[in-house]
């Protein structure tokens, strides 16, 4: 088990390194150069063509045939290089919006944070097999590095009183912020709810790291985490940590293609030699739409341990695969 630990380690360092270079490769592309020829496009729809006179951190400034305009920079949704179109038949397409919704995934958290005074409120339906679990949920920005969410689980369907009554709170900090790289720590602390009481066995949590890295209209995702319980109101915390690796492809204002993956690893009784692994795979899209945001994704459940199989068995045999479909809806807000 160490083995496997190690070897995943140093491919996720390898992979931060790898992705800070490329960053820094890449960063002069999204460049605005004074008197270079650009078609601006604004999330209303308004197009203008003009040379660039001078960029601020707020506005872009370009003088069209007709005007001049200062463009606040939060209302562009893309610029196009009509240089490197000529030349090339290419162009640098750079989103200066960014997406209300970049500081989640479909399931998980990413590297980023919500703004101060930036929320919003979700409600997620997932559906494994016969039952429905809906997920309401709301995350706040206190400050522009630090956030803090509730949410619940309302179960309904065949086996409603299978799911147990779930209340959980999700604090995220981020410490670490440039222009391409953003790392963040939080930890998701679940209170579980027998009846109407609850004690401290039935507290338990998921404390994680994750960084994500922009490259051009790709975000690259990858953390870890630890699961943590409590053993008699003692903390305990589960000896294998579960990794994640996901990626947001946003090639327009309004669409974006999400893939997001996690995998445990874990032996019997500490014998390496019989490795056990849960994995949970997704891919899937959201839609934008003004302050709200549709994900619907396929997540499937890979495992070589029958345990999680819903049909019964267990014991680790040959590897199985239960596709589950998730969907939900988002409204972003500013207070």
């Amino acid at each position: 088990m160490k083995n496997v630990q190690s070897f995943l380690f140093r491919i996720i360092t390898i992979s931060i390194f790898f992705f800070i270079i490329i960053n820094s490769s890449y960063a002069q592309k999204d460049s605005l150069l004074i008197g270079r020829e650009y078609k601006i496009t604004l999330f209303s729809g308004f197009e203008m063509t003009g040379t660039v006179r001078s960029v601020t951190p707020d506005t872009v400034k370009i003088k069209t045939k007709y005007k001049t305009f200062n463009v606040p920079q939060e209302q562009i949704a893309t610029i196009e290089d009509l240089q490197l179109i000529r030349t090339s038949g290419d162009s640098t397409h750079v989103i200066f919006k960014p997406d209300p919704n970049e500081s989640r995934l479909f399931l998980g958290s990413t590297g980023k944070t919500l703004k101060a005074g930036h929320g919003y409120v979700s409600t997620a339906l997932l559906i494994p097999w016969v039952a429905v679990l809906a997920f309401p949920f709301a995350n706040i920005g206190i400050t522009d590095y630090i956030n803090f969410g509730v949410g619940s689980n309302i179960s309904a369907g065949a086996f409603i009183k299978t799911y147990p009554d779930l209340i959980f709170f999700t604090p995220k900090v981020r410490p670490f912020h440039s222009k391409n790289v953003n790392i963040s720590l939080g930890f998701a602390h679940v209170i579980q709810f027998r009846q109407t009481t609850y004690d401290n066995d039935n507290h338990f949590g998921f404390l994680y790291g994750v960084s994500s890295f922009d490259i051009q209209n790709t975000t690259l995702s990858c953390g870890s985490g630890i699961f943590y319980g409590f053993d008699n109101k003692k903390l305990a915390v589960l000896p294998h940590p579960l990794f994640m690796f996901a990626f947001e492809y946003r090639k327009e204002k309004d669409t974006k293609l999400i893939s997001e993956n996690w995998v445990v690893f874990y032996g019997d009784n500490g014998d390496d030699s019989d490795i056990g692994y849960v994995s949970i795979l997704s891919f899937g899209i959201r839609q934008i739409k003004g302050n709200f945001a549709f994900d619907l994704s396929v997540l499937g459940l890979l495992t070589n341990d029958f345990s999680f199989d819903p049909g019964g068995g267990s014991g680790k045999e040959s590897t199985i695969f239960v596709p589950i479909l998730w969907g939900s809806v988002a409204y972003n807000f500013e207070l």
